[in-house]
């Protein structure tokens, strides 16, 4: 039994011995960000941890040394450094350490109220920290006055020309949400950086004295620190080992490199504030750069340079007032959004995501809309009843007592004017009664707050002129006559007939296929305002008779004349080889078919006719038995 304690008990030594010694190279992000909502509070379960192997303790502390363990559910504080202790700990010897910072996003935009239809809108997000915000908030003079470097994959690289030591450039970047000091990760970044740096004109090739700081650190608790010239425990300051160097031959040494001295240079072994514990990069002949210096590096104008790596994912939709949903707005992925305002509802949303949660803002654009409600247009139609004595215009008095007020439909506060079809303005309101003919109104109800804003209408005075027959054109005496009538005013639309009052009517002034006869045209408008008739005739020959006796097309004569019109007509009957055969007027019976008293064959027969009206016509039509 002894024996099988003691194996235990050498298992649980070994076990204590290997968690004791071993570290490992968890990571956190420099910057937290986060975003609370009604139904998410961040806590501390919520700070991120990177590359924590399996089996490890994580705890979390309120202080880098000493202070309180925080429990999970510990609502974050916006501002607030929490520092991350691991069992086994982390290869840098100490307390990783990450600031919080809780966004607050609002929508705004440039124009919010006294909005016309038409304007252009542009509605802004804020508080993202997004690139393009931070970029345009602290560049170009502009909050913290830093120069944008470049864009490199997800990162946006700034430098702020101004000295500073290790531990202020930190603070200071720590003091921005969403940045860190610089990680170099790759030859391929610290490449693309360089290069833009001197392009910028902030890098040279020669020894300019400038250097910048790098968010790289000897931290003295790492397991493999050595303050000697191996110069062990470099570590990012997210906890990243160095899997990427550039030192310059020498470096890093914690050497004493004032200008005067004479190797061999003092070594910093004391562990003191002159050792070379932090880490810088410059641009000279030998090309980039690295060295180690101490926290103020006196002999040279050290700028911090650090990237910007928080990136909101941001979409804009538009509110579908058909289907009462929001439609992506397909391209607007940034911060701004620019509209032109359009008649209705407006409304926006922006969808953020953010540490793979959805976020909602809303925003609606409210107009001074006007309104123009429409008058009735039986009100603005009547019968022609006067004349103006000017214009010789046919006119009449339209009651307009009510206009304004159906125009306004409750409004208040707005200004209605009104100008006529020549552009004068009219009093306002209308008079009432108006006196006027056929012609566009135009109506303008303005906000009176903003008086550009504008909704127009067109009120359509419409006046019936009195219907007149200027003349009727007749096309008779053939297989098919045809009347067409035309009006001294055809404004229309008017009705036509030849059958009088009683119709039918036709909308068309022209008749086809009329038969010969005394017809009476019968004009009246649509609006039974007024009419005018005329009683014409139609003249034509029948093509056929049948003298049979049965009572049915007994006798031939030419038809469409009475005893008021054409009665004095005579007419000539002649055989097909052009015998004469009966002498008739038009007023009388007809022909019998008869020639001295024998009835004639059945054949064609011709006919010659001269009007009372002076036209002659020839033709002829057939006998049958």
């Amino acid at each position: 039994m002894g024996i099988k304690y003691l194996k235990y008990l050498y298992h649980f030594l070994f076990l204590l011995l290997f968690f004791t010694c071993w570290s490992q190279n968890v990571k956190v992000s420099p910057t937290f960000t986060y975003l609370n909502s009604p139904t998410k509070t961040y806590t501390v379960a919520d700070l991120k941890i990177i590359d924590l192997p399996l089996s490890t303790t994580a705890i979390w502390y309120d202080a880098l040394t000493g202070g309180t363990i925080l429990s999970p559910v510990t609502p974050l504080v916006s501002g607030k450094k929490y520092f991350l202790e691991t069992v086994p700990a982390a290869a840098i010897g100490t307390r990783l350490q990450t600031i919080v910072y809780e966004i607050t996003p609002t929508i705004t935009a440039d124009k919010t109220n006294n909005i016309c239809v038409g304007e252009i809108v542009k509605i802004t997000a804020s508080n993202l920290l997004s690139n393009e915000q931070f970029s345009t908030e602290n560049t170009s003079g502009l909050g913290l006055n830093l120069v944008k470097i470049a864009q490199f994959e997800n990162s946006t690289y700034y430098v702020k020309q101004q000295k500073m030591s290790w531990e202020d450039a930190n603070n200071l970047i720590n003091a921005i949400p969403g940045a860190s000091m610089y990680i170099i990760n790759s030859t391929t970044e610290e490449t693309a950086i360089y290069n833009a740096l001197t392009s910028l004109g902030l890098a040279s090739t020669t020894d300019d004295g400038i250097a910048y700081w790098l968010g790289l650190k000897q931290y003295p608790n790492a397991n493999n620190f050595s303050d000697s010239a191996s110069q062990g425990g470099w570590y990012w300051i997210d906890g990243t080992p160095m899997t990427y160097t550039n030192w310059s031959p020498g470096e890093p040494n914690d050497y004493r490199d004032a200008p005067g001295n004479t190797p061999p240079f003092q070594l910093y072994d004391a562990g003191g504030s002159n050792d070379e514990d932090y880490a810088q990069f410059d641009y000279q002949n030998r090309g980039i750069k690295w060295n180690d210096a101490p926290n103020d590096s006196n002999n040279r104008n050290s700028f911090p340079i650090f990237e910007f790596t928080f990136s909101t994912g941001l979409q804009w939709f538009q509110f579908n007032t058909t289907t009462n949903n929001y439609d992506l707005i397909s391209g607007e992925t940034k911060e701004e959004l620019i509209v032109t305002t359009k008649a209705g509802i407006q409304k926006y949303r922006l969808d953020l995501l953010t540490n793979g949660a959805t976020f909602s803002l809303y925003y609606e654009i409210i107009k001074n809309e006007p309104q123009v409600f429409p008058i009735d247009t039986n009100l603005t139609t009547a019968c022609a009843t006067t004349i103006n004595t000017n214009t010789l215009e046919e006119q009449t008095a339209f009651n307009t007592s009510t206009f304004e007020s159906t125009i306004l439909g409750g409004q208040t506060g707005m200004i209605v004017t009104y100008q006529d079809a020549t552009g004068n303005i009219l009093p306002s309101p209308l008079p009432n009664p108006f006196v006027t003919g056929s012609q566009n109104v135009t109506v303008k109800v303005a906000n009176s707050s903003n008086p550009s804003c504008v909704a127009t209408t067109i009120i359509s005075f419409s006046v019936t002129p009195s219907v007149k027959i200027e003349s009727i054109d007749i096309s008779d005496l053939h297989n098919e006559n045809s009347v067409t009538v035309e009006l001294e005013n055809n404004l229309g639309p008017n009705q036509f007939s030849l059958n009088g009052a009683s119709g039918p009517f036709q909308e068309s002034n022209f008749f086809n296929a009329v038969a010969p006869g005394r017809y009476e045209v019968y004009v009246k408008d649509s609006n039974n305002c007024s009419f005018d008739s005329k009683t014409i005739y139609v003249i034509g020959a029948p093509q056929f008779f049948t003298p049979n006796g049965d009572g049915y097309n007994d006798y031939w004569n030419i038809k469409g004349i009475d005893t008021n019109f054409n009665s004095n007509s005579i007419i000539h009957i002649y055989d097909r080889y052009g015998k004469f055969i009966k002498e008739l007027q038009t007023l009388d019976q007809g022909w019998d078919g008869t020639y001295a008293g024998n009835q004639l064959p059945a054949s064609d027969y011709w006919y010659t006719v001269k009007l009372g009206d002076g036209r002659i016509a020839k033709g002829h039509f057939s006998l049958k038995r």
